[in-house]
């Protein structure tokens, strides 16, 4: 990839090409962390698919959906249907000193929902969070939130002792709150005290999100992390088609912002619209502080407030579906559809400035949607780190991110303009900054809106997406105050993103199928894991890999894996450096980078009746540890010099 931006001084340099050759050198690193253990479901009479998570100052907390396989249409409802347990550790590698954890779910009839490929109704899902001690790994608690119908959970943050949860349901929703008292929600198209229609409610394999995608309504929901009791749950938003609130964050006072979409199909229309949505709810009872609609965007999929200055960013798109079939005309989006990053004001959601870049990323819950993370300004500067899939993707192609809104800046009595970046690098720009830069104090303050504002064309960094053919998806370094671009890499797609704790590097993971798409690297290509008795065209892997948070080159790249449903959602990050990585899989035997084998046993399966892969689907949650705590060269390398290549 090009780095023309020096970091620094966020000096732009011109004279670059479209296209640059794929580097040899990269994702090579000779030293990798080491894991320290996973955590497992471990029941067959429960299905867990973790979604997302967040870090506390003790623990890890890992959030899904969660259902027991109990079908009492053929059987008796039964106790305690999950288990959690861990940890699973290079001492330990069969988790025979672990700790279980077992909690009730309801069980719910399978014909009473819409069939699951997987076994049973998709009508039987509820919201399920694990907490899990991130120094040991030993699960502490699970809980659940309980509704009648589809509850599929996508947003999940934390700060102190508060966590914040979203997502959409189907029918209704019912949480126990701190004062004893219970609260249920039910979907407005089905009203209170309905049933959940199968006919137009579940439509979770929808391959064409423009077409139908269910009458889902939104929820948020705030819990504290020590008591796992609610504090409030709201019905947010509300609509006749599909609606969410995709992504939650959490500011000082523990107000709570969402973004996400809400689909519409008025009458007499054959397809829906759905429009972009950002959202505030205060604190104390979650009631709406102000809304803020996106028309011109079909959903944002993150949202992220910035400490330091009270800002708000948010990622999406200009299609709901992925597809020119339901994009939206947005004014800086020459193409047929676009991803689209913003710095929003966080007191009312009043734009400060938009970046789009050619793309058509779309919403789904099983997708690897991307991120969006902001960097320790201190340790690294003032940068926002974005990943969004399928932008600038199926081949070669010129995805500049230099278009969106123009840059202000100070404009001397000699008629020299100053763009914002080049006159203060931590702070937005304002008069009084003019009259500091220019000691004659005769410079006039340009706005970004004004006719003397520079366009956000006339940036020549050669920062853009889509240089490498083949990849999906596009992580991107923009200067959080302007926008301006600093580097873009491309990348297999992205689950989950991390700023490293020391400001030196950002982390990201995923999962991949090399019989569908190969994960490519630049030149490293990852391998697919084949479980014993395995087909060779289903072989899968989770990766880890680390990126220089000053030039975007690839410092290294790990995979693993076990060869049955490898899926890997997030990853999160604590202050100390260490990485949590949350999804599920269907493995037995599971290889966690170079170090960390496990072998795990479903509680309910004797080991004479147990095949190569697990009878259910089952969370993990694993750790890798920080970089400064343990960095190794693998054990399959004698010595190493440089990268993998001298080895």
């Amino acid at each position: 990839m090009m780095m023309e931006v020096a970091i620094s001084t966020l000096l732009v340099l011109s004279g670059s090409s479209a296209v640059s050759s794929q580097p040899t050198d990269t994702f090579k690193g000779c030293t990798i962390p080491e894991f320290s253990w996973a955590t497992y479901s471990t029941s067959t009479t429960a299905r867990m698919y973790a979604m997302r998570g967040a870090v506390t100052d003790s623990h890890v907390l890992a959030a899904g959906f969660v259902k027991s396989t109990v079908d009492t249409d053929v059987g008796e409802d039964i106790a305690e249907e999950f288990t959690l347990t861990g940890p699973f550790s290079v001492d330990d590698p069969r988790g025979e000193n672990a700790v279980t954890v077992s909690v009730d779910l309801k069980s719910y009839s399978a014909s009473a929902g819409a069939k699951e490929n997987a076994g049973g109704s998709f009508g039987q899902y509820d919201i399920g969070v694990a907490k899990i001690d991130k120094l040991t790994g030993v699960p502490d608690d699970f809980v659940v939130i309980r509704g009648d119908a589809m509850d599929e959970t996508t947003g999940l943050a934390a700060l102190g002792d508060a966590a914040v949860l979203s997502g959409h349901f189907t029918g209704n929703l019912t949480a126990g709150l701190a004062d004893g008292s219970f609260r249920t929600i039910w979907n407005s198209n089905v009203g209170e005290g309905g049933v959940a229609d199968d006919a137009d409610q579940f439509h979770p394999n929808q391959k064409d999100a423009s077409a139908l995608t269910g009458k889902d309504d939104g929820f948020v929901i705030k819990a504290n992390t020590e008591t796992g009791s609610v504090e409030w749950m709201v019905h947010y938003p509300q609509s006749n088609q599909d609606s969410q609130i995709t992504s939650v964050d959490l500011d000082d006072d523990l107000n709570v912002f969402g973004s996400g979409y809400t689909c519409t199909l008025t009458e007499g229309a054959e397809k829906k619209v759905c429009d972009a949505i950002v959202a505030m709810f205060a604190s104390e009872d979650g009631s709406l502080m102000w809304e803020r609609s996106f028309p011109e965007l079909g959903a944002l999929f993150f949202v992220s407030f910035d400490r330091e200055d009270g800002g708000l960013y948010v990622a999406g798109s200009t299609t709901f579906g992925g597809s020119g079939k339901d994009a939206k005309d947005h004014p800086h989006c020459p193409d047929d559809s676009c991803s689209v990053i913003m710095r929003l004001d966080s007191s009312d959601g009043t734009v400060d400035w938009i970046r789009t870049v050619k793309g058509s990323a779309r919403w789904g819950v099983f997708d690897q949607s991307g991120g969006l993370e902001l960097a320790d300004e201190e340790k690294d500067g003032p940068y926002l780190y974005v990943a969004l899939d399928d932008t600038g993707e199926g081949g070669v192609e010129d995805a500049s991110l230099n278009r969106g809104t123009s840059y202000g800046g100070c404009l001397a009595q000699n008629g020299t303009f100053t763009p914002e970046y080049h006159v203060f690098l931590k702070k937005v720009v304002t008069q009084d900054d003019c009259d500091f830069f220019d000691e004659s104090g005769n410079s006039k303050y340009v706005s970004r809106e004004a006719e003397e504002a520079m366009p956000a064309s006339s940036v020549d960094n050669g920062v853009r997406c889509g240089t490498t053919s083949g990849s999906d998806a596009c992580l991107m370094k923009l200067h959080k105050h302007t926008g301006l671009p600093v580097w873009a890499v491309d990348v297999p797609p992205v689950a989950g993103l991390v700023p490293s704790a020391d400001g030196s590097s950002v982390d990201i993971s995923g999962w991949y199928y090399p019989g569908r798409a190969p994960a490519f690297f630049d030149s490293v290509q990852l391998p697919g894991y084949l479980r014993e008795g395995g087909l060779g065209s289903q072989t899968s892997g989770t990766y880890n890999a680390r990126i220089s948070a000053e030039s975007g080159k690839g410092e290294y790249v790990m995979h693993s894996g076990g060869g049955s449903k490898d899926r890997l959602y997030d990853m999160v990050g604590d202050r100390e450096g260490n990485l949590y990585n949350i999804g599920y899989h269907m493995n037995l035997r599971t290889n966690w980078g170079n170090n960390l084998k496990t072998i795990m046993e479903e509680m309910d399966v004797g080991p004479a009746d147990a095949g190569s892969e697990a009878v259910e689907t089952h969370m993990y949650v694993s750790k890798l540890a920080a970089q400064t705590a343990s960095q190794v060269t693998p054990s399959c390398l004698t010595e190493c010099n440089g990268t993998t290549d001298e080895a």
